[in-house]
């Protein structure tokens, strides 16, 4: 059930029962390798997870920059006056 630390612990205390027990101290190596492959593939499995998630989270940054400051360029583009809203204004106050 990949409980390794449980089982070890489990069978360190058949070991203060029994220290002859040949079976015990076998399955706590056994334990031990088993952990430390889980643990291995664990570790190739979620390698540079972290770095990839701050990677797409960085471009979804950057694209939510780029549009703000495109947003940002046609409304000070429509606030400063293009030529038809002037040409409104002009006709507006005549």
């Amino acid at each position: 059930m990949n409980e390794f630390a449980l089982a070890e612990g489990d069978f360190e205390r058949v070991l203060e029962v029994n220290p002859q027990n040949k079976a015990a101290r076998l399955q706590i190596s056994v334990c031990r390798k088993r952990a430390k492959e889980h643990n291995k593939r664990d570790r190739k499995t979620y390698a540079n997870m972290f770095a990839k998630f701050a990677e797409r989270d960085a471009k979804e940054e950057a694209s939510k920059a780029m549009a703000k400051k495109t947003l940002e360029g046609v409304t000070n583009q429509q606030e400063t006056g293009s030529p038809a809203k002037e040409e409104r204004q002009a006709r507006d106050h005549v």
